[in-house]
This record gives C-alpha cells, structure tokens and sequence, in this order.
C-alpha cells in the first residue's frame, strides 16, 4: 500500500493523559475483567472437557490484554515527571504483581490448564 504523503504517519502517536487517580482505576478495572475472565472459564470448562479452544485460548486472549494494560499503566513508574503519577504507577505494579501471585496459586486454573497440556503429550 502506497501513502499519497509518505511524510504522513500511518497511526497517531500515543497520548500520556493518565492521573494518578485514572492509572488506579484502570488497575481496579483490568485486574476485575480478568479475574471475570478466568472465573468464567472455571465455571464453564471442567478438565475433563478442558481443550485448547476453550481453555487455553480464552486464557491466552484475557493475559495478553491485561498484559498490554498493565504496561501501559506501569509506563508511567518510569518516565513520569509527576511525583503522584510515577506513585500510582508503581502501586499498579504492586497490585499486578499480587494478583499474579494469587492466580498462579489456582489449583483449579492449573488442573485445566494441566488437563490440556496432558491431552496434547
């Protein structure tokens, strides 16, 4: 595909709009969406019927959007000017880093995820 302007960006640049308050309820709301996400597969799916398509792939869709949030959000520890901001940053690591902690500790999260694995070998 040619662009008429070559000069022409094909996306627009990213914004850094986020607050210290914004970056925390985005934390809120990412870390509940995905534990959504996972209750539902748990729910829905016992190791017996567990199977990539809807074990492994749902699972795999919620980690890489939470991934691409929790980046975002912690960005900010980093690079911020803003005292408050590089705060709230680095307390959305904390709170990721938790819930991290939390879901790998699952049993019944790994034994689908295991009962998958163990019907591929």
């Amino acid at each position: 595909m040619l662009l008429s302007d070559p000069l022409q960006a094909l996306q627009a640049p990213p914004t850094f709009t986020a607050t210290a308050d914004s970056i925390l309820q985005d934390v809120d709301h990412i870390v509940e969406t995905y534990h959504k996400e996972y209750s539902q597969v748990v729910a829905a799916v016992t190791p017996s019927k567990a199977d990539f398509g809807n074990t492994s792939f749902p699972l795999t869709h919620a980690e890489n959007e939470r991934t691409l949030g929790e980046r975002e959000l912690i960005f900010d520890s980093n690079v911020s000017p803003d005292r408050e901001i590089r705060t709230a940053s680095q307390q959305a690591r904390s709170i990721f880093d938790r819930f991290d902690a939390e879901t790998s500790l699952k049993y019944d999260l790994f034994a689908l995820v295991d009962a998958v694995v163990t019907s591929r070998i």
